[in-house]
Order: structure tokens, then sequence, then C-alpha cells
């Protein structure tokens, strides 16, 4: 279980713990929970009560990893704004609201960092995310130029869509589960 720490921040108190590997994640989440039903022939029911209901939320976690193993693809592939030296996430206080914000997926290089939310949610996601994922990113990584990925299960509003450029990239579930296609030498 790794020690992670915000991106670019010097705090060594400010650290997480996570579970690395899914299928822990997956089992210490659900399992203890459901094991007596699961041991009485109950699994069907199980599921469908107990870990069901709860799956999508779980499943967000698991959706911010792809989204960050997709960034990291298109970083070895030379297809982001710059060529990024590292990956992770930050969190820290909104000193204006006085509450933990939290940036999904940051990334830096010299003069350039990359700001990323990955939404795993049944609505398309709108402007406010967008807005949202900004005024967090002047928190953190201060003076660099900025690009921002907007990742979604379900895609993107009328009203987010026309503001697709050089600086902001969306990125719907469906290009994702084409880009780790496995790519075939013919």
């Amino acid at each position: 279980m790794p020690k992670t720490y915000p991106l670019g921040h010097d705090n060594k108190r400010k650290v997480v713990y996570k579970i690395k590997d899914q299928l822990f994640r997956f089992w210490y989440k659900f399992i203890p929970e459901v094991l007596p039903m699961i041991e009485m022939g109950l699994s069907q029911e199980a599921y469908a009560q107990k870990i069901e209901p709860r799956f999508s939320q779980y499943f967000g976690l698991v959706f911010e990893e792809i989204c960050r193993q997709y960034l990291i693809r298109q970083n070895r592939n030379h297809q982001l704004g710059s060529l990024y030296h590292e990956f992770g996430s930050w969190w820290g206080t909104n000193p204006e609201l006085k509450i933990e914000v939290e940036i999904d997926i940051v990334a830096s290089h010299d003069s350039t960092a990359l700001f990323a939310e990955c939404k795993w949610e049944n609505e398309p996601i709108g402007i406010s995310e967008l807005e949202t994922l900004q005024r967090r990113a002047q928190l953190t990584q201060k003076g660099k130029a900025a690009e921002f990925y907007l990742f979604s299960k379900s895609g993107f509003s009328d009203e987010l869509l026309p503001k697709q450029g050089q600086t902001l990239h969306l990125v719907p579930y469906d290009n994702l589960l084409l880009a780790t296609q496995p790519e075939i030498d013919r």
C-alpha cells in the first residue's frame, strides 16, 4: 500500500495510503460484508442487494486510474501538449472557502501543468465541472500554463462541447476504450 502525496506539495504530513491492486480494493470494499450471504449460497442476492447499488461509486476510483493510464500512454507517445515528467493527484485546502478540495489527475512539466477530472456518472459533464477544475488548478502549480482534460462516462453537455480546443480536451468513455485496444503489428 504505497504512500501518496499531493503532486507539487512539500508537506509530508498530507499523505494518503491507497490500495493499488484493484482486486484487493474490491475485496475489502464489498466481500467482508457479503461473505455470510455468499457462504449461504446467496451470491446473486448479495450482488443485487449489497454490491450493485454501490458499484458505480466504487468504480469512480478505478475510472480515475484508467484515465491516468490513458494520459501516461498519450504522454509516452508525445501526444499531449507537453512532455510531462510526473503524474499524480492533488488535494489541499481552498483558502477562500476553507474546505478540502481535490484534483483527480495532475501532471507537471517545467512550464506547463495538466489538470484532469474523471467523472463516472450517469449525467453528462457540464460547464460547471470545467469551471470548478479551473478554480482548483489555480491553487497548485502556480505560474505554469494549464492544459485541461475532462473524462466522462456519459459524455458532455452541449454548452461544454464548443469550448474544446488546444487547452481543453474532452474524452468520452468510448474514446478511452478505443485507445486501450492493443496495437496490432501488420
